[in-house]
């Protein structure tokens, strides 16, 4: 799934999940990035696409659909800026619209400063 939000300088880069993981799904969970994230992921080796479950247990700050949290009973109702780690990128969020705005981090901790 992907989204617009009106974010400015996007990269190229998306995060992936392999095809036919997760739910069933037959077609790759795209995520939006800015720029300074996908730049970021090169520096760390990562070529695009990049795969979510080659970055297990880091943290991300996103901007995900209300509904993904339980504060609407619709998606496209609304959306948030909160954190989340790759599996829950990868897993539950990936049901709904999200686009990550900044990381990876280490930690929930670190993610939540950056969010703030």
């Amino acid at each position: 799934m992907s989204g617009e939000s009106g974010a400015v300088g996007r990269g190229l880069l998306l995060m992936t999940r392999p095809r036919g993981v997760a739910r069933g799904y037959s077609e790759p969970l795209i995520v939006w990035m800015p720029s300074t994230v996908a730049a970021r992921l090169r520096a760390l080796g990562f070529e695009q696409p990049v795969v979510l479950d080659k970055l297990p247990g880091r943290w991300w700050s996103i901007h995900a659909d209300l509904a993904a949290l339980g504060r609407a009973s619709e998606p496209g109702c609304g959306y948030t800026r909160t954190v989340a780690p790759t599996e829950a990128i990868n897993g539950h969020f990936g049901a709904y619209w999200v686009e990550i705005l900044d990381g990876p981090f280490d930690s929930e901790e670190a993610a939540q400063r950056a969010a703030s």
